[in-house]
């Protein structure tokens, strides 16, 4: 998945290592309850805006403008389209399951240790480090939301430049068509 970059890595792993090099227990129980209650708010919010996600994806399936394209790019819309509903979907799936599994860990009398035992292991030398699994599984859902939207955006940019005539001068579907791939551009830098 496109989103699993260096950025997002370092945003990861930093909240982590901080939580387990703590001097203290009970400062590494502070970090963790900070790191816990900031994951099932991170948690929440992909949930929703993949939900929404979902729900702009289902009603732009059902465009008249689709009905104007051509078989082939019809398609190519669809497919891309449904694809990033599937993302979105399993993003929703995905953070849910996490949402779970951190409340399941965090009612247990020894919560804090166990999340601690889960997101990291001990190195011969003894230092604590994140595990690199539970790094990916921790993007997992902001990753296919992600996905779910540049998919999104790929299939409403064929769209555009598919419904345009290009035979004709400089019609309106013209002017529309290069409004929105500039715009796009500006957003993009």
């Amino acid at each position: 998945m496109l989103p699993f970059h260096a950025a997002a890595w370092k945003a990861s792993s930093e909240p982590i290592q901080q939580l387990l090099d703590a001097a203290s227990p009970q400062l590494q129980d502070e970090v963790t309850t900070m790191w816990r209650d900031t994951m099932q708010t991170h948690l929440n919010y992909i949930g929703v805006t993949s939900a929404l996600v979902g729900s702009v994806v289902t009603s732009a399936l059902s465009w008249p403008s689709l009905l104007k394209l051509s078989v082939s790019s019809l398609n190519t819309v669809t497919a891309i389209w449904y694809s990033a509903l599937m993302l979105s979907l399993a993003s929703i799936a995905s953070s849910a399951q996490l949402a779970v599994a951190l409340s399941r860990l965090s009612s247990r009398p020894d919560g804090l240790k166990k999340i601690r035992a889960l997101l990291g292991k001990q190195t011969k030398n003894g230092a604590w480090k994140p595990r690199k699994l539970q790094l990916i599984i921790w993007q997992t859902p902001v990753s296919l939301l992600n996905t779910s939207v540049m998919m999104f955006t790929v299939g409403l940019s064929i769209l555009v430049w598919k419904s345009v005539d290009w035979r004709k001068s400089w019609d309106d579907g013209a002017k529309v068509s290069s409004e929105f791939y500039f715009i796009r551009y500006l957003a993009h830098m």
